[in-house]
């Protein structure tokens, strides 16, 4: 955000968002230049989203626009039962604006958010059916209409677990835990209308991980960290 490094979380009811004032995130965390309401929080300065109920994924904040520089995240509103994305305000404005993505994401557990061929997308799962789904904006920004697609993966994540979303050689990627066949690799496969993504083990087979997987793509091939009972556990693609 502005060059430094920021973190979202949940926290007392509410996303919270601290932003560290030094480029390298050597430095002590701030609000400065963020509209809100200001709190500590045991000592640390943040700022209030005012987003209610629910949980974010592993990767619920990015940076948006074109080029991306505006800061934005997502959660999932309990209360109101969709999922909620908020995004900066390009200079001079300042302040947030929302985005209620509406009963198209109702039941959606933990959210993560990328950038996806620029434009801002969200995956999620649906609490209720196991579906991994994907929410994409139709602008750079996420601030107009956004879609739902159904990804068959065939292999559902596992119950309670989370997900994670890349950009992966140019298309969407997901990484998530299954309950039997340990971490998966699912990609949009390309063929046209075709919502079928192909999900690969790229876990010990049968072991399933403790936690949400985190997907990147490193030096141009898919890595994924996860942990299973061994320990934290790094997998990049040959």
């Amino acid at each position: 955000m502005d060059g430094k490094p920021a973190v979202s979380y949940y926290h007392g009811g509410a996303i919270d968002l601290l932003v560290n004032e030094a480029t390298d995130g050597s430095g002590s965390y701030r609000t400065d230049g963020v509209d809100g309401t200001r709190y500590s929080s045991e000592g640390v300065p943040g700022i209030r989203i005012g987003v209610g109920g629910g949980l974010a994924g592993p990767n619920a904040t990015a940076l948006v626009g074109d080029p991306p520089t505006l800061t934005a995240l997502t959660t999932y509103d309990s209360n109101k039962a969709e999922l909620v994305y908020k995004v900066q305000r390009r200079a001079p404005d300042k302040g947030w604006t929302t985005v209620r993505l509406g009963d198209k994401t109702r039941n959606a557990n933990f959210p993560t958010l990328a950038m996806l061929n620029g434009r801002p997308g969200i995956a999620f799962r649906d609490y209720l059916t196991g579906r991994v789904k994907i929410a994409l904006a139709t602008t750079a920004d996420g601030q107009g209409e956004w879609t739902v697609q159904d990804q068959d993966t065939s292999l559902q994540p596992k119950k309670h677990l989370g997900q994670s979303l890349a950009l992966i050689d140019g298309r969407p990627a997901v990484a998530y835990t299954h309950d039997t066949q340990g971490v998966l690799f699912a990609y949009d496969s390309g063929r046209p209308d075709s919502g079928f993504w192909p999900a690969v083990s790229i876990g010990r087979e049968g072991a399933a991980g403790t936690g949400t997987p985190s997907l990147a793509q490193v030096a141009g091939r898919p890595a994924v960290v996860y942990a299973d009972g061994a320990g934290i556990r790094f997998v990049r693609a040959r």
